[in-house]
């Protein structure tokens, strides 16, 4: 994580694909004190990058998404607190948001003042920096907390006394376990002089003497009075407490209990005899050590271990143990001779003399030799008790491991339905602490009267028939209003005469398999509906490449036909008529294109009014009959700039939405109008820039929408119809066509009322685009040299008597190798390249490109049924991609082609 002294030394690393502003990017970088390092590239950024010490990276997005998406991706692989700067192409749509969401701490569109670029990436900095701190902060004090718990738990199971006195040796604090040792409560204490519970008040002043001599006092033992009068032998610590000005505020200290050692270091030496003759006659070996090194073993120690006395005290103590054992038995051992807690009872492997392993079991102590502690330990050989219970040992451990391990609750009941055993799921399920709720009705783990009655029958039915309960399911309501859902399987316990003695079950909380399988099925749903709807996309994209043929042959036909009918001749009407149908039909395949999301975007400036005209039949027929599509048309509307196939969609989806919102018969309403958003509007309407205008309304009088709805209504996938009648992606789709469309949607809706989509489009005020409805007006032809190619025998065909009709020289190939051999072959120059976009070999764009390689200078000009993914990014057609749309007349194609010819660059 980046550190707040890296702010000292910040370095920026500037990615730009060519010498635009990069001088002066760096002039203001480097005046704020940055190092600035330069990329042409993103090989070169990121060869660069890990050289750099914690960079600011500003990248400029050239409107390819993806390269740049995988770019921000690397630099936050290499270092995930690298901030990223990325400046957009105004031209391009505005992809900040998701960029944002990728990682970015900030996205300018261009052109950007080299010095407001250094401060906004100054402030992204340090927004880092500050994240980075709060952080670090709130790390701290969790681990603090962490700490603070674990020093209190740890202090209220502590054997020896803790305690503190202010100078006057009133007792201010106290451990718990003044309880254990003395019989006093910590309450009894607190507050009393210290010497209350010394056996000479005068021991006091003895201590507080040496303490204020040395500092501190260690290992210092007296006799300390019990509540009960009786007395014991304590080890004192203390050391004495210093305010921040170094003034004695009190004594600090801890008292250990250490009658147990007085006892024995006396009867010790009592004993001293009896213990070597029992010692020598015993059948354990019975060992002491003092320093590391073995001062006595008995008989029984050298037949057990094969080393005699004499090589005994040669070794350290721990010499003989098996490696697996020996840091254990060291550390111990070593506790032990320190007269320091250590655990006395416990089973470790030796290697005796003759390299044989063998189990012993020992019990050690510490006693006092010479005034000094040693260790004194009694030492079984269990080798052959261990070898024949292991198997038995591993079982158990295996069954208790399962146990407390296990995801789901265990527990045990006995006839009287109390609690005797559970496990520590149970506990996590119910929320009891270990033996918390032992011996109490297991009824308490069903508060619910009706559930609590329906388990107890079934544990009766279990202790009448001896069948085990498989499956019993209930819920409970708790306090947060949360519902959780457990599932019992259960079965008889029998006692050692096979007669019933309680009952053993597993509890599953099931809660969020449950909901899994609800988000499963629900999921699943959705999955169905997007499926048929990818489905009916494709089917209706081979379908319109087909049938988008077949119209371009059957309009080309008609075409040429009326070039050679006179106006007054009879078949000049019936060809018109065909022409008229054929054209009606390719409008017809652009709708199902548009609402089957296959149509790429290709913006143009349209009158909104003469658009949505244009679909009214179609809407009338999609919403039914019984419902009235009312037409309300502001006049003298402004321009907007958009693709029509996306105003297709929009309205279909929300004259769907309408239809079925309305129960039997009602009202849909279209209506077209302007609004001007002013600076104030602006600032209500976040990220809604001020300015004209064109307002498409669609309302209806169906059941309207509740507020927790409209919250959702956007969202992909959210629907509120019946399962099969509703992918919940239509309105999802009309959000990203207004956004992409620099749009916004306003949404009134209550329930009973109906609901009004209010879709802002911004006016297009500059002059308008010569459109290839204009071009197409024009018929006129060149004598340019054409390369055809299309797969499609009777396309081909038409297309070449359309153009030799227009005066170009013609060559057609049927498919792209054709198309190679014979641009190879043909010493003549050609012009423009009219290729279709779908063909078997190989797709348009790529045979435009080896094309393109040897004929620099050839124009390219393609043509399909739909446009496929090859010319089109996104949905949106290739920056200079020239197309043109199967079907096409006559003179759509003479003008298309001479704008390619004329004003297209590549």
């Amino acid at each position: 994580m980046v550190s707040e002294g890296e702010l000292n030394f910040p370095c920026v690393l500037i990615v730009l694909g060519d010498d635009d502003g990069s001088m002066d990017f760096r002039q203001a970088f480097q005046t704020a004190g940055y190092s600035v390092y330069l990329a042409r590239s993103p090989e070169e950024a990121l060869h660069l990058h890990p050289k750099i010490p914690g960079p600011i990276v500003v990248i400029d997005d050239t409107g390819d998404s993806p390269s740049t998406e995988k770019l921000m991706a690397d630099f936050k692989e290499a270092d995930p607190d690298c901030v990223l700067v990325l400046l957009t192409d105004p031209r391009l749509p505005d992809h900040s948001l998701a960029f944002v969401q990728k990682g970015a701490a900030d996205c300018l569109r261009k052109p950007v003042d080299p010095a407001y670029l250094v401060n906004r990436c100054s402030r992204a900095l340090k927004e880092k920096h500050l994240l980075c701190a709060n952080t670090n902060l709130e790390n701290r004090n969790r681990e603090l907390l962490g700490r603070e718990n674990s020093l209190k738990a740890i202090f209220e199971t502590f054997d020896d006394i803790h305690y503190q006195t202010d100078p006057e040796g009133i007792v201010t604090m106290i451990s718990p376990s003044v309880f254990r040792l003395s019989g006093w409560t910590p309450d009894e204490i607190v507050g009393q002089p210290v010497t209350k519970v010394y056996d000479d008040p005068d021991t006091r002043q003895l201590l507080l003497k040496a303490v204020l001599e040395q500092g501190f006092l260690k290992d210092y033992e007296l006799r300390l009075v019990k509540k009960d009068g009786t007395k014991s032998w304590v080890s004192l610590a203390a050391h004495l407490v210093r305010d921040p000005d170094g003034r004695i505020c009190g004594v600090a200290g801890s008292l250990r209990d250490i009658s147990q050692r007085k006892k024995m270091e006396q009867d010790l030496k009592e004993s001293e005899e009896k213990f070597r003759i029992l010692t020598e006659s015993s059948p354990a070996a019975i060992m002491l050590y003092q320093n590391n090194k073995w001062v006595y073993v008995n008989n029984a120690a050298t037949e057990i271990t094969g080393f005699s006395m004499e090589e005994f005290r040669s070794m350290d103590f721990w010499d003989i143990v098996h490696p697996d054992d020996k840091a254990m038995i060291r550390e111990r051992g070593m506790r032990r001779q320190r007269n320091q807690d250590a655990v006395t009872r416990y089973e470790f492997k030796i290697i005796t003399k003759a390299g044989q392993v063998k189990w012993l079991y020992l019990s050690g102590a510490t006693t006092l030799l010479g005034g000094k502690p040693a260790g004194i330990i009694s030492v079984h050989d269990i080798n052959d008790r261990v070898l024949a219970e292991d198997s038995l040992k591993k079982s158990e451990e295996r069954f208790r491991t399962i146990l407390d391990d296990m995801e789901v609750g265990y527990l045990e009941v006995d006839l009287e339905g109390k609690l005797t055993f559970y496990n520590e799921a149970f506990q996590r399920i119910f929320g009891y602490t270990r033996n918390g709720r032992l011996n109490t009705d297991s009824e308490a783990c069903t508060p619910e009267q009706d559930i609590a009655g329906k388990i107890y029958d079934a544990y009766n039915r279990m202790f009448r028939t001896g069948f085990p309960l498989q499956s019993f399911e209930w819920e409970i309501n708790q306090e947060d209003g949360a519902k959780r859902t457990f599932e019992l399987s259960a079965s008889l316990l029998k006692d050692k005469d096979d007669q019933p003695s309680g009952f053993r079950g597993i509890v599953r909380d099931i809660t969020e398999r449950r909901q899994t399988e609800e988000e499963r099925e629900r999921l699943q749903n959705q999955l169905n509906q997007v499926q048929k709807l990818d489905s009916v996309g494709r089917l209706a994209g081979g379908v319109a490449h087909d049938f988008n043929n077949m119209l371009g042959v059957i309009l080309g036909r008609t075409e040429i036909g009326l070039m050679h009918a006179e106006p007054g001749h009879p078949l000049y009407r019936d060809l018109t008529e065909i022409r008229k149908a054929a054209e009606r039909s390719s409008d017809l395949t652009r709708q199902l294109l548009a609402f089957a999301r296959k149509q790429t975007v290709a913006p143009k400036i349209i009158d909104l009014n003469t658009m949505v005209e244009s679909m009214l039949k179609m809407l009338q027929r999609l919403i039914g009959e019984d419902i009235d599509l009312a037409w309300l048309p502001t006049a003298n509307l402004p321009k907007v700039k958009m693709d029509p196939s996306q105003l297709d969609q929009i309205l279909a989806n929300l004259c769907v939405n309408a239809r079925d919102a309305i129960e039997s018969v009602g009202k849909v309403t279209i209506e077209t109008d302007t609004a001007d958003i002013d600076e104030a509007q602006s600032a209500c309407i976040m990220g809604i820039p001020a300015g004209q205008y064109v307002v498409l309304s669609v309302s209806d009088n169906g059941c309207g929408m509740d507020k927790d709805v409209q919250e959702k209504l956007f969202e992909p996938f959210f629907t509120t119809k019946r399962n099969g009648l509703g992918t919940g992606l239509g309105l999802a789709t009309v959000y990203g066509i207004v956004v992409q469309n620099n749009g916004f949607i306003d949404v009134y809706s209550e329930p009973g009322l109906g609901s009004l989509f209010k879709i802002f489009f911004p006016a297009h005020l500059g002059p308008s685009d010569k459109t290839a409805d204009e071009e197409a007006g024009k018929t006129n032809g060149g004598a340019e040299t054409v390369l055809l190619v299309e797969d499609e025998s009777m396309i081909r065909e038409m297309t070449v008597m359309m153009l030799e009709y227009l005066g170009y020289k013609v060559f057609s190939a049927s498919r792209p190798s054709e198309a190679l051999d014979l641009i190879k072959n043909q010493t003549e120059g050609f012009h423009l390249l009219l290729t279709d976009v779908v063909m078997p070999e190989m797709n348009g764009r790529d045979l435009a490109a080896q094309l393109l390689k040897t004929h620099p200078g050839l124009k390219c000009l393609f043509m399909s049924g739909y446009t496929a993914d090859v010319i089109a990014h996104h949905g949106v057609l290739d920056q200079g991609v020239n197309f043109i749309q199967k079907p096409f007349a006559l003179k759509d194609l003479a003008a298309r082609i001479r704008m390619t010819l004329d004003h297209q660059s590549r």
